[in-house]
Parts: C-alpha cells; sequence; structure tokens
C-alpha cells in the first residue's frame, strides 16, 4: 500500500479492456455487517496467515448485481452537488487512479459487480491490487448546509488493517472505512455526515481508497448530497401534505 502524502504521477485514464474489467470482479458480497466510522492510523498491522481466518472465505466468484437498492427515510432537504449522482459520467470531478483505470463507471460494462444506488453511473474505488484511487472537486458548501449525505456499498475480501477508503476535506480525514470482510454491507447503505463546520466555505471534497497487494476490497459511492436547512421540496410522495392548502381564495 503506498503511504498518503506522496504526489503520484498523473496517468492516462484509458478505459480498460474487458480482460481487465472483469479481473476486478472476483469478489463476493457476503454478511451484511454495519461498518464502524472512526478516523484512526492509516497505517496496517501484519496481516494473519490464512489459517487464522474465522470463518473462512468464500472461493472467488461473480457478484449477483443487485437488481433494487432500498428506500431510505430521510427528512433533510437535499441538494445534489454537482455531477453528485455521476450521471453526466466523468466530468466535474477530478479522477485519478495509480492503475489506470476509470473511477467512474456506468452498467454497460458487465463486470460492474453492484448496480448503482439510482441511474446508471457511480464512483467505483479500490477494486484491484496496489490501488490508490480517488475521485474529487472543489465545492461551495451552502450557508445553510448540516450534513453531506451519500450512498456507499462496501465489499472486499480482505482482512481488516489493510484496505482502506476515506471522505476526506481539504485532505483531512472526515470518515474512515476499514474494507474488510467484516465490514461488507451487502447493499447500499445511507450515511450522513455532520458538515455544518464547512458551511459556507469552499472546500475540495475527495473520496479515496487505497489497496494493498493482496484480496480484492471495494468501495462504491452514489447520490453525494447536501443536507441543505430550508428548501421547500415536498412532491407529495411523503404523504404529509399539512403544508399545503386547499382552501380556495
Amino acid at each position: 500500500m503506498q503511504p498518503e502524502g506522496i504526489n503520484y504521477e498523473e496517468v492516462d485514464l484509458m478505459r480498460p479492456t474487458t480482460t481487465q474489467w472483469m479481473a476486478l470482479a472476483v469478489l463476493v458480497i457476503s454478511n451484511s455487517v454495519a461498518p464502524a466510522y472512526a478516523v484512526g492510523s492509516e497505517a496496517a498491522q501484519p496481516k494473519r496467515d490464512t489459517a487464522d481466518l474465522s470463518p473462512s472465505r468464500s472461493s472467488p466468484g461473480t457478484v449477483s448485481r443487485a437488481s433494487e437498492a432500498p428506500v431510505a427515510t430521510v427528512t433533510e432537504d437535499l441538494q445534489l452537488l454537482p455531477n453528485g449522482d455521476f450521471e453526466q459520467g466523468s466530468v466535474v470531478w477530478t479522477e485519478f487512479s495509480q492503475v489506470g483505470f476509470y473511477t467512474i463507471v456506468d452498467t454497460t460494462n458487465p463486470a460492474l459487480p453492484v448496480l448503482p444506488h439510482g441511474g446508471s453511473w457511480l464512483a467505483w474505488l479500490g477494486g484491484a491490487d496496489d490501488e490508490v484511487n480517488y475521485i474529487e472537486q472543489e465545492i461551495d458548501v451552502p450557508a445553510s448546509a448540516t450534513g453531506l449525505s451519500f450512498w456507499y456499498w462496501l465489499a472486499s475480501y480482505d482482512v481488516c488493517g489493510f484496505d482502506f477508503g476515506w471522505l476526506k476535506v481539504d485532505g483531512a480525514i472526515v470518515e474512515q472505512y476499514d474494507l474488510c470482510t467484516d465490514s461488507d454491507t451487502d447493499t447500499w447503505m445511507l450515511r450522513e455526515v455532520d458538515f455544518s463546520a464547512y458551511a459556507g466555505q469552499t472546500v475540495t471534497l475527495r473520496f479515496q481508497a487505497d489497496t494493498d497487494a493482496s484480496d480484492n476490497s471495494n468501495f462504491f459511492v452514489d447520490d453525494v448530497a447536501f443536507d441543505v436547512a430550508g428548501i421547500f421540496s415536498d412532491g407529495f410522495e411523503s404523504g404529509d401534505t399539512s403544508a399545503w392548502s386547499d382552501t380556495v381564495p
């Protein structure tokens, strides 16, 4: 795993061949375990021997693509970041991969192991050995923003302490995800992060994954939005019509 702080030389983000993509799809999404959220050291400890793993890992195979995403109850008003749903493709976000893969991908490639939370595009971080990849953009945080909302899916073959995902703001770690079998989510999960400290500021937002030389790990991200107070967006779907009046003037 490459240490943090190194200025990696930009690589040509050529779309990988079908063979390269298929090599990334050898993971099995298994137990649904809620991951822990904690900012901590990025240093890894020595790996245990395979014989020490309990339970033992499943054999590599093709992941069954999720057909439906869970419906979340979100009380906040959401304002998508520019291309926060990735449906415009590889634009707005600065995209980097140490091994030369696109990070923002769509469902036209059969090697994509999960379907996006919404639409046809998502961000696929990790997915290869010795990978450092990220997406980032400089963003003006609305003055009324209280949080950052996004959907994520974690899937890994690794033991904990070696492969990591991060949410960073201006280079500082805000969220750390230990990409390992104990943190597999087995579905899309909603995460909301307190962003009130950045309200009204211009910041660089980054989602990143670093993997070591063995055992596939993946960090999928979709539908990145600000929780913004004061936006009225009731489309009647909630069934709550208390804010509306049907009185004829």
